[in-house]
C-alpha cells in the first residue's frame, strides 16, 4: 500500500506567505509593514517622552542649594562674567519711596555653572542691591561678553522680618568718679587759674 507522500513544497509556500505579507502585489512593500514601523516609531517616541518628563521632574523637585555671598565676592563673580542672571525680588503691594516697604529685600545671583548666591536680605541690604544692579547694568554696556539678565519678581509672601530696621544701640558713656585731692594723670593738662587781686578803695571814698 503506497504511503501518502506529503506534498512537496508546504514549507516553502509557508515561508513564501509570510513574505507575501511584507509585499503587495505590485511588488512594494505592504500596509503591514508601515503598520509595524509605525508602532515601533510609536512606542520609540512614548520612549523618549517618559525619559524626557522624568529628567524635569527630577530637575524641579531637587533646585540647587544657594549659598550667601559677600558683597565683595559678588562684585568679582559679575566682573568675571560667572553670573547668567539676577533676581531681584521686591513686595507686590509696591509703596513710594518714603515708605518702609519700598524697594527690594530679596535678591539671587544664578551662575553659567548652574550655582546660585544669595545676596544679603531685607531693607537694610538694599544698598547692597542698588550697588550690584548698578555694577551690572556697567558690565552690561561696557563689555561684549555676555549679557546679565536682571530680572524683577513681586511677591506677596515675604517675611515681615525682611522690612524690619535694626535699631541703633545708643552707647553709654560712664563716668568713673574721681575722689578729691586725686592727682590727675600722667599726660593730662592741668590748667591753673589765678585769683584776681582785691580791689583797692579810691582815695577819699567814704568807707
Amino acid at each position: 500500500m503506497a504511503q501518502d507522500k506529503e506534498p512537496q513544497g508546504s514549507g516553502e509556500s509557508g515561508r513564501s506567505g509570510f513574505a507575501d505579507r511584507w509585499k503587495s502585489g505590485n511588488g512594494r512593500p505592504s500596509s503591514f509593514v508601515y503598520i509595524v514601523l509605525g508602532l515601533g516609531v510609536l512606542t520609540l517616541a512614548i520612549l523618549l517622552a517618559f525619559i524626557y518628563f522624568s529628567a524635569s521632574e527630577r530637575e524641579r523637585a531637587s533646585p540647587p542649594i544657594c549659598t550667601d555671598i559677600s558683597v565683595e565676592r559678588a562684585e568679582r563673580v559679575v566682573l568675571d562674567g560667572e553670573v547668567e542672571r539676577m533676581t531681584v525680588v521686591y513686595h507686590d503691594d509696591l509703596a513710594t519711596p518714603p515708605s518702609s516697604r519700598y524697594g527690594p529685600v530679596l535678591a539671587k545671583f544664578d551662575n553659567r555653572d548652574e550655582t546660585c548666591f544669595n545676596l544679603p536680605q531685607g531693607i537694610a541690604n538694599q544698598g547692597v542691591v542698588y550697588t550690584l544692579v548698578g555694577v551690572i547694568g556697567f558690565y552690561n554696556e561696557t563689555t561684549e561678553g555676555r549679557q546679565i539678565e536682571i530680572t524683577y519678581q513681586r511677591s506677596s509672601q515675604l517675611d515681615p522680618s525682611l522690612f524690619v530696621l535694626p535699631t541703633e544701640t545708643p552707647t553709654e558713656v560712664v563716668e568713673t568718679p574721681v575722689a578729691p585731692g586725686t592727682p590727675a594723670p600722667e599726660g593730662t593738662p592741668v590748667v591753673m587759674v589765678s585769683a584776681s587781686p582785691a580791689s583797692t578803695p579810691a582815695s577819699g571814698a567814704t568807707p
